[in-house]
């Protein structure tokens, strides 16, 4: 099965039609009461634009702690405590199948899409479900990855996910054509065994962080493959995917942050590089809207509104206590959030949430 694709072939099939794509995008449950997050300034880069101005406070909501909490596309709050997944919001619960067993367990996520379909990778193993009125089935893959190693097939015919077990071994591409994504798989070649990122689109192309954390787009649709020039043979330190599309983001110690992101993994593909509030690195970055970004560190939450050439602290956990496994989605009122482990760090303290 395996077929790594070599580094001087990557550099070498740098997309001819992804240059001329490459241009920036057009302007485009328990009760206690909420505590304020801080909204401090942060340093201004000389060139940089003006900062947008300060966002309203957000607020923590502390929750049950559980293994995983996540938001789906209503607003609904979601959590999982050992094979028991419970919308907290509706108050129902069902139990999801564990024969699956992960060799390397650990990864964690929620993925909810407004179509009803939704994505489950629970302490290391793949879930989906077809529609919101279908239950969740287990698939018999595991990964280790980080990114978003999952998508929908287009036309909601089936899934796509990397499936990883073991660092001695390769990542592969699993495709699925049954719309409840628990049968019919089989394997497709091309993972680069340095792989430890990766976000699928519904053709299965993707983007990964790949041969020491550089950006790698592999297009299927067109069977071509290259480095994303807009990261500049650069290291990233994270790949996430959200509704607005993909983000690749590196922390550097001089209190920068450089993004490049993309609405779809096919391009085009803009950079930008923005000051940062002092702190620890961000563990995620994630594209909220045309010009908004949302990045989580250990303890904190931090805002962009002007693509990533600026950032403010908009939250900081009370305390210094770590925003565990964030998931970053829309609570009620479509107001953002960030769900973790033991509550939610809310937009706005006026109503925070309650599930």
């Amino acid at each position: 099965m395996r077929r790594p694709l070599p580094l001087g072939l990557l550099s070498l099939l740098a997309l001819a039609d992804c240059r001329a794509r490459h241009r920036p995008p057009d302007d485009v449950s328990q009760t206690a009461d909420v505590t304020p997050g801080i909204a401090p300034d942060a340093p201004t880069a000389p060139d940089a634009p003006t900062p947008a101005p300060p966002t309203r406070a957000w607020c923590w909501r502390p929750l049950p702690r559980v293994d995983l909490r996540g938001l789906d596309a209503q607003g609904d709050v979601w959590s999982l405590t050992g094979a028991r997944l419970t919308d907290e919001t509706a108050g129902r619960a069902v139990t999801l199948e564990t024969e699956i067993p992960c060799i390397l367990p650990g990864a964690w996520a929620m993925d909810f899409a407004r179509d009803g379909s939704a994505f489950l990778l629970a302490d290391s193993r793949f879930y989906v479900r077809g529609d919101a009125r279908a239950g969740f089935a287990v698939t018999p893959l595991c990964t280790d990855l980080g990114g978003a190693p999952w998508a929908r097939r287009e036309g909601g015919a089936g899934w796509s996910f990397v499936s990883h077990r073991s660092r001695a071994v390769e990542p592969t591409l699993m495709l699925s054509r049954a719309p409840g994504g628990g049968t019919g798989w089989y394997a497709v070649t091309g993972m680069d065994d340095t792989t430890r990122a990766a976000v699928l689109d519904g053709s299965e192309s993707f983007v990964s962080l790949s041969a020491g954390e550089h950006l790698i787009f592999v297009d299927r649709v067109n069977t071509v493959a290259g480095e994303v020039m807009a990261a500049r043979s650069e290291r990233f330190d994270g790949l996430t995917r959200s509704a607005a599309g993909v983000t690749a983001h590196r922390d550097d110690p001089d209190n920068r942050r450089t993004i490049v992101y993309t609405e779809r993994p096919a391009g085009p593909y803009t950079r930008a590089v923005g000051a940062r509030p002092p702190g620890p690195p961000a563990r995620a970055v994630l594209r909220v809207d045309l010009a908004r970004f949302v990045a989580v560190t250990d303890t904190a939450v931090e805002l962009s509104g002007d693509r990533g050439a600026t950032w403010r602290r908009v939250f900081e956990r009370p305390g210094g206590a770590a925003l565990e496994r964030p998931q970053v989605g829309w609570a009620a009122g479509h107001r953002l959030a960030v769900a973790t482990r033991d509550g939610l760090a809310v937009d706005g303290c006026d109503e925070a949430p309650r599930p």
